[in-house]
């Protein structure tokens, strides 16, 4: 390094902000950045050389009372030894067995995290702020962080929502999925020998769990213990991604590798490919995430082509929309897509780090989480049926997931929608 940039070095670091929010409520500026640890990732080390200007909204972070899920919403319970259970594969018996094991980091439903771990997190430089939601949209809470315990993350990819309101929520480097209870405040690990590389998941309608395995190339049936039932589509996968189960029981997967998005029955036979290969508008360019509408419609992100496509049941071609950019009706790489009970599209907008809202004849409607909330480019996103939205979300991969509460009103005032069947 020459000495002149050595200088420029040293005059940037003297001009350096360094905020903190120690012993602070609410929504707190930062005095001092938390230190950087051997287990920060090189961009976390980038991001805490870098200047913060404290006009930057992005320069404001939650306090870490705001991880903690309010009372309203979810039952507050306190953390136990028991809390937290494994499901592994005993050898001697040759059965299923549950090992509880203790986790002090897991914070899903209680305040354990300290000041000194707030650097593992994604939210440390972001702002949440219920005032600056539309329509009544509420920031709940936000769990999870970088690692292997109980409650952490390294890539999650995918969120089901139960009927209970339990998450199940798959790690892909991991390799376990883990169901998150805001019941018992508890959270168990789904790790067994048959899962590698989980990407996404979905409730059969015999009540199991099935699993698409991009290392296996296949999609893969457990019951609601972890046991395993069954596998299909190894001669249809190369990586295998998203996944939905529409309300006959057919299966709907996603291939990013080879660009298809195929239909299987309940019993794993092979049905049919969406879309046309040959027909511009129908094909696909890595898929990555699918969805099932209210009224049966297929909802596949089309991530290579920037655009969310449309079949009905049968799997027939209805409608597409977007296109490349940043623009209000505009998408960069959509990732996760879900519906509300009206019908409307939600899509994680990935590289342009947002939730936008359309109808369900892809008329754009507002954008409903933005990178001024401190969204990061986010990934999975599902909409429980009382109306709470889970997003993971992360730099470099999603290791935190995000609770709102969408506000029940409609938006004709936004759209030319005209009404809602």
């Amino acid at each position: 390094m020459s000495s002149s940039a050595k200088k420029v070095k040293k005059a940037v670091l003297r001009r350096l902000s360094v905020f903190s929010g120690i012993g602070l409520s609410g929504i707190d500026r930062q005095t001092s950045w938390p230190a950087v640890s051997p287990s920060s990732s090189r961009f976390d080390q980038w991001r805490y050389e870098q200047p913060v200007d404290i006009t930057n909204p992005l320069a404001i972070r939650r306090t870490l009372d705001r991880r903690v899920t309010f009372d309203s919403v979810w039952h507050s319970r306190h953390k136990t030894e028991d809390d937290f259970a494994e499901i592994t594969d005993d050898a001697d018996a040759n059965k299923k067995t549950e090992r509880k094991t203790r986790c002090s980091e897991f914070s899903l439903l209680t305040s354990s995290i300290s000041e000194n771990d707030t650097h593992n997190h994604s939210y440390v430089n972001t702002i949440f702020k219920n005032a600056e939601l539309n329509h009544n949209d509420v920031f709940v809470s936000a769990f999870g962080k970088k690692g292997t315990n109980a409650g952490d993350y390294q890539d999650a990819k995918h969120i089901t929502c139960f009927s209970n309101g339990e998450l199940l929520i798959t790690d892909l480097i991991n390799d376990r999925l883990q169901i998150c209870s805001n019941v018992t405040s508890s959270v168990t690990i789904f790790s067994p020998d048959e899962i590698k590389q989980p990407w996404a998941t979905a409730v059969t309608t015999d009540g199991n769990i099935a699993v698409t395995s991009c290392k296996e190339r296949c999609v893969k049936l457990f019951n609601i213990k972890g046991e395993f039932i069954d596998e299909f589509g190894q001669k249809y996968f190369v990586r295998p991604t998203g996944l939905a189960v529409d309300n006959y029981g057919n299966f709907i997967v996603c291939d990013s590798v080879i660009d298809k998005v195929s239909m299987f029955d309940k019993n794993g036979t092979f049905i049919r490919f969406l879309g046309n290969s040959f027909i511009q508008e129908e094909c696909f360019n890595s898929p990555r995430y699918v969805c099932v509408s209210i009224t049966g419609e297929i909802i596949v992100s089309d991530c290579g082509h920037h655009k969310i496509k449309v079949f009905d049941s049968d799997g027939n071609f209805i409608r597409s929309f977007g296109s490349f950019g940043n623009g209000d009706r505009q998408l960069k790489c959509p990732y996760g897509v879900s519906t509300n009970k009206y019908g409307d599209i939600f899509v994680s907008d990935h590289y342009n780090s947002r939730i936008s809202m359309f109808s369900r004849e892809g008329v754009f409607i507002r954008h409903v989480v933005t990178s001024e909330h401190g969204l990061v480019h986010p990934q999975g996103l599902t909409i429980s049926h009382d109306l709470y939205m889970y997003i993971s979300h992360g730099h470099l991969k999603a290791n935190e997931i995000l609770v709102y509460k969408l506000s029940d009103a409609l938006d004709y005032e936004y759209s030319n929608i005209i009404h809602y069947v």
